[in-house]
């Protein structure tokens, strides 16, 4: 008996063809179920060069893979495999969307101007509303996500995941993030923000940070702050809000400094007494400068210790009723602006820039979109620029300052009946005061306006 060895013969060019064909064919007929479903999920795909990718080329191998003879068995097989994935991806993205934050720009122009309200102590609040309840929130670029009052998100389905936030002080919560189901400032509308719950008790309580402030409903933070650019007119009181990156085209680039992201929020570069550090900017914080460590300083002198409470985030969950600080006075270099003997909280539990270098100017423009800010027009003659809290003016801060004077000694001037007179005080001093100066301790002397010199230990009443 003769044993013929048969081989399949060579695949023709028109099978070859026939099965390209066949490939082409299950490519574009398995992006039509999803279609069926949903538009805005074919675009997702076809945006996805990757997925687009991987479907073509199985697509391929699976048409060559089945015997041309047995094509349709072949198409729907390979057809169900891919319904099923993409029907599949197609859940996914839906579930993805529903946790989603979603913004809507509603203003006919690529800007919009609005004014806000300035706190007390230099913050600066917006008019916006949180599930359609209105109110003002605090700008903050400290707070890496968006905070409101816990009573606005109280319904379950609504509920993200944990996340930790650290105020100031170095007080850490954790709670659960929520959605709101709207957010609306101005032309800007965001769906499903995603906010930190704060508790309801930071307005009731006497530490509380909005205590007695029930205008105040929470916290622009950098979840908001970093999908536009944010122009602050600090003479009238007014921002413009804008989507274009190129909207600061037009100001020097020698007048901006670098933003860099770090853990949710921005550092920014600063030179303190010429060495360079990265500080968190921080429109939340009160203060001109914190940081975590100390300052090298051969003039001991310039030191000063001071008893004081700061509210913060969570100051509510704080015993502490005050605190033993020492303040230096340092140099700072903010890109292009120097400013000489500034107040700087040392040891601190972060490392801030705060809220009075943004007064020290007439506009400063928050530029997140490309990783910068620009410091426009000095003005130092506000009541919270950085000139507050110069060395001179430092027996302003707190209740009761212990204050070493500098070799030239400290000028105090004060008026009475539209006369002024001056002292110029020498060593160590102490200053106590309520609403107002109410008595200067000296231990060593001061220099009264006669000309003549009163040497201490001696206390000056203030009426």
């Amino acid at each position: 008996m003769q044993v013929i060895n048969q081989q399949h013969p060579t695949m023709s060019l028109k099978n070859i063809t026939n099965r390209l064909l066949l490939a082409i064919l299950i490519f574009v007929i398995f992006l039509i179920p999803p279609a069926i479903f949903s538009l805005s999920f074919v675009k997702f795909i076809l945006s996805s060069v990757h997925t687009v990718l991987i479907f073509g080329i199985f697509s391929l191998i699976l048409a060559f893979r089945f015997n041309y003879k047995n094509k349709w068995k072949g198409i729907i097989i390979i057809l169900s495999i891919f319904s099923f994935i993409l029907f599949f991806l197609m859940v996914m993205k839906i579930i993805e969307n529903q946790d989603k934050e979603k913004v809507n720009w509603n203003s006919p122009a690529n800007s919009f101007t609005i004014d806000f309200v300035v706190g007390d102590k230099g913050h600066i609040f917006l008019n916006a509303s949180v599930n359609d309840t209105s109110g003002l929130f605090l700008f903050d670029t400290g707070a890496s996500i968006s905070i409101v009052n816990e009573k606005f998100v109280a319904r379950k389905k609504m509920k993200l995941h944990p996340y930790t936030l650290r105020d100031s002080k170095g007080i850490q919560q954790t709670k659960d993030l929520y959605k709101v189901n709207n957010f609306v400032l101005g032309g800007i509308e965001i769906k499903r923000l995603h906010v930190y719950p704060q508790d309801s008790v930071t307005w009731t309580n006497a530490k509380g940070f909005f205590y007695n402030k029930d205008s105040k409903i929470g916290v622009i933070g950098n979840n908001i702050i970093s999908k536009f650019i944010w122009d602050f007119d600090l003479l009238n009181k007014q921002v413009t809000i804008s989507k274009s990156k190129r909207y600061c085209r037009d100001i020097p680039d020698s007048l901006s400094v670098p933003l860099y992201w770090n853990n949710g929020n921005k550092d920014i570069p600063v030179k303190i007494n010429g060495g360079e550090r990265m500080l968190t900017f921080d429109f939340g914080a009160i203060l001109p400068l914190s940081i975590s460590d100390s300052i090298s300083n051969e003039l001991q002198s310039k030191k000063v210790t001071a008893s004081l409470y700061r509210k913060s985030a969570f100051s509510h969950l704080d015993t502490t009723i005050s605190k033993e600080i020492n303040i230096d006075f340092v140099d700072v270099e903010l890109g292009t602006y120097k400013f000489n003997e500034v107040q700087c909280i040392e040891n601190a539990h972060s490392d801030l820039l705060g809220v009075p270098f943004i007064w020290t100017f007439e506009r400063v423009v928050v530029d997140y979109l490309n990783g910068r800010v620009f410091f426009l027009n000095e003005n130092s003659t506000h009541a919270f620029s950085v000139a507050t809290y110069y060395r001179e003016n430092s027996w302003n801060f707190g209740n009761v300052i212990h204050y070493i004077t500098k070799p030239t000694g400290m000028v105090v001037k004060f008026s009475n009946d539209s006369a002024e007179t001056r002292h110029v005080f020498y060593g160590s001093l102490t200053f106590y005061k309520s609403s107002k100066l109410d008595s200067i301790v000296f231990q060593d002397s001061v220099l009264i306006p006669n000309g003549g010199m009163k040497y201490g230990p001696s206390t000056m009443i203030i009426d």
